[in-house]
């Protein structure tokens, strides 16, 4: 009888994502690509792999579990010196955490110095590395949002070492091949069922409102939302989240929104009772200048919930009537009214959106494909069935 092929090990390089894999209330950073890659990680544990995250240290033991997940800790980012804490402990404590994961593959996603960092490790030790693309500036020639040279060097480095390069989108995958004549792989996002949904229409509510979740960044249009429900004060818009960083932006919108009665700011929510909020709302809510593709979306439509937004993914929300679109705050608000007011169009809408979820975007044809990436990327694998090592190795 021949013993069954044993599933390749994954390790998740992923220092903010501790938040989101322990429940922590005092862990506020929980963005898109932390919620994806938990989803992902226990959907493979799930079906029997070994699965293992970096982290970065927040006071929990090294090695330490959760949902069957090991977690393994870096440095803090406070500590070491500054300037050369960038090579230690940084670099440093993540090749130790790496070692001790000891997997087949390594899976980093959102562009930082991390990318080269895991890059130069998995080559020096002949480990399969696979990148995946977080947005669509990812992919551009002059990473603009990089603000050191070295960082902008080692992502592109990282970036073409990668075994995998995985996009989020066609429109990713072109400007990869476009930009830095990159091959990759499309696998959607991907996010939990919530289960069947019947909603009804807010067409006859007394106050319909508007949700929308993120950080209190530039990049997420905040500004643009403030001008939206000032033009709108019948409409109550529901703000999830908080500034990851303190900034000027920031402050100034939080001032703005404090004299708005119909903008309220409920703060961090931890990502597991974030539900309630879309069951809830009237219709969700993105002004952001671009995004690669939001978790906010895909768990608005499996929740049966259509999108108001600024920004379009490649035009899904537009052709598969999702929702609606408009990059003006004048034609936004118009369309917007119109969707919230029409019974025939919002369940026209709500509908759809939960058959998209169900057909693209469901967690277990997202893991189908993840193993079968693995199983190309490194066949027969006899290190899975083995222990982490347990050294300490720069």
């Amino acid at each position: 009888m021949t013993s069954k092929t044993p599933k390749p090990s994954v390790c998740f390089v992923a220092p903010n994502n501790y938040a989101v894999l322990s429940g922590r209330s005092d862990l506020p950073h929980i963005g898109g690509a932390e919620v994806q890659r938990a989803i992902i990680a226990r959907g493979l544990v799930h079906r029997g792999y070994r699965v293992s995250f970096i982290v970065t240290d927040h006071g929990q033991p090294d090695g330490i579990e959760h949902d069957g997940i090991t977690v393994y800790k870096m440095c803090s980012w406070d500590d070491g010196l500054p300037i050369v804490r960038f090579i230690h402990p940084r670099w440093t404590s993540l090749h130790n955490a790496m070692s001790r994961a000891n997997a087949d593959i390594y899976y980093h996603r959102t562009a930082g110095a991390e990318t080269g960092q895991v890059a130069f490790w998995c080559k020096s030790r002949r480990r399969k590395m696979i990148y995946a693309v977080a947005c669509d500036p990812e992919c551009e020639k002059d990473l603009w949002f990089f603000t050191a040279r070295r960082e902008k060097w080692l992502y592109r480095f990282g970036l073409k070492t990668a075994d995998l390069v995985i996009a989020q989108t066609p429109n990713q995958q072109r400007m990869l091949k476009d930009n830095v004549n990159l091959d990759s792989t499309i696998i959607r996002s991907c996010t939990a069922d919530p289960g069947p949904q019947n909603r009804q229409s807010p067409a006859n509510d007394e106050q319909k409102s508007l949700l929308w979740l993120g950080r209190y960044a530039e990049q997420k249009g905040l500004d643009f939302l403030l001008d939206l429900a000032a033009a709108h004060p019948d409409i109550r818009f529901d703000l999830i989240g908080a500034p990851n960083t303190r900034s000027n932006y920031a402050r100034l919108i939080v001032d703005r929104a404090n004299t708005m009665a119909n903008v309220k700011m409920l703060g961090h929510v931890p990502h597991t009772k974030v539900s309630q909020y879309y069951q809830q709302a009237s219709a969700l809510l993105c002004t952001s200048n671009y995004e690669g593709f939001p978790n906010t979306f895909l768990e608005s439509w499996a929740n049966a919930l259509p999108v108001v937004t600024r920004w379009d993914a490649e035009g899904t929300i537009t052709d598969k009537h999702l929702g609606v679109h408009a990059d003006s705050v004048d034609e936004l608000g118009r369309k917007m009214n119109q969707l919230l007011t029409d019974p025939d169009m919002w369940k026209t809408c709500s509908t759809n959106a939960r058959k998209h979820y169900e057909k693209t975007h469901a967690v277990g044809p997202v893991v189908d494909d993840y193993e079968s990436v693995f199983n190309n990327l490194v066949g027969n694998v006899k290190n899975s069935t083995s222990s982490p090592e347990m050294v300490n190795v720069s």
